[in-house]
């Protein structure tokens, strides 16, 4: 960052008061290094915090290709504030952005990027990467490579106090990669264990059921992701 200071000089001749003019400039570059997040992982999401300082003008934030405004933050579910002082970003859970990994019935990680993009050449030059333990419930995620988890709690289906004997997904040789009592967790290719593929709308819907079984009793659910 180039610094530079004008500095004019007058001079007044005796006798005869004749002034006299002389201009200096005197030049300084000081490195600056890019804005850098504090984060925050809740129990919803990660907060990020940015303190601002006067030469944070020379980056953009971004998050992936995306700079982030606060239409952005609006239409993707992020709660943002942004004064003079500081940046606030929270970004809860199964927002666009995440990448989720190690999903069991205890928990996954999540984790969210936050790029600082050169303003004149919008070359990446840092980021803050926030990884956090989550609790699992249930969830619906689908992977870009093609495969969807899915942890299910099937109590709502099932009589009371009963414990399914065995689950599957339409194709009965689907079974959960993990159960505990009426949670299971299953982790299947899109275009496997019997998913019926909608398209509408531009969207395209899998959907499938989890088929529990307590006693001579068999009971469904639906299983679909956009």
């Amino acid at each position: 960052m180039l610094h530079k200071l004008d500095v004019n000089y007058t001079l007044i001749l005796i006798p005869g008061n004749e002034p006299y003019y002389h201009t200096v400039s005197v030049t300084a570059l000081m490195a600056v290094s890019p804005p850098s997040f504090k984060a925050v992982c809740t129990a919803s999401g990660i907060d990020f915090k940015l303190a601002y300082r006067s030469f944070d003008y020379l980056w953009d934030i971004s998050i992936g290709s995306d700079r982030l405004t606060p239409a952005l933050a609006a239409t993707r579910g992020y709660t943002m504030s942004n004064n003079s002082q500081s940046l606030l970003l929270s970004v809860p859970l199964f927002t666009q952005g995440y990448k989720y990994k190690a999903v069991t019935l205890k928990g996954f990680l999540g984790t969210f990027e936050i790029l600082v993009r050169d303003r004149d050449t919008s070359k990446v030059q840092t980021s803050t990467i926030k990884t956090c333990l989550f609790n699992t419930t249930e969830l619906i995620l689908c992977s870009t490579n093609g495969w969807m988890t899915v942890a299910a709690d099937l109590s709502a289906v099932l009589p009371r106090g009963e414990i399914p004997t065995k689950t599957h997904l339409i194709n009965s040789l689907c079974v959960p990669k993990e159960a505990a009592g009426t949670r299971v967790l299953f982790s299947v290719p899109l275009h496997s264990c019997g998913s019926v593929v909608k398209l509408a709308k531009g969207n395209v819907t899998y959907q499938n059921k989890i088929y529990s079984v307590v006693g001579d009793n068999v009971t469904e659910g639906y299983v679909s992701k956009l």
